[in-house]
């Protein structure tokens, strides 16, 4: 989405929020599951607070506000860090972009991003 707004007065971060974060989902499994995560994935998995942690960065900080642009990609640690190279194939882009308007019931005329 960052080339798309990259004129507009918008800007896009891209970030991982942590992929291992203890959100909860194990409370429905039975007791003995939810134990034996807990002790095997307990030392590595992220708290709910600590995967919040590049969202909150990316809206708040200043140094993710003068991250290089377009499109700088957080890690969950929040530090800058490098993206996949498929970002940067054009077809691709204009593919998910395509997609993503077409999902949400936009046009470009919508989001006056011409």
């Amino acid at each position: 989405m960052a080339w798309r707004v990259a004129l507009a007065c918008a800007c896009a971060d891209a970030l991982q929020r942590g992929i291992h974060t203890q959100t909860g989902v194990v409370r429905t499994l039975p007791r003995a599951v939810q134990v034996a995560y807990r002790v095997v994935l307990g030392a590595i998995l992220l708290t709910p607070e600590e995967g919040a942690r590049s969202s909150v960065f990316c809206a708040a900080a200043a140094a993710a506000a003068s991250a290089p642009r377009p499109g700088p990609y957080f890690d969950s640690s929040c530090a800058l860090a490098p993206y996949h190279p498929s970002a940067d194939d054009q077809r691709l882009r204009a593919q998910l972009w395509d997609y993503t308007m077409r999902t949400l019931g936009l046009d470009e005329a919508t989001l006056a991003l011409r």
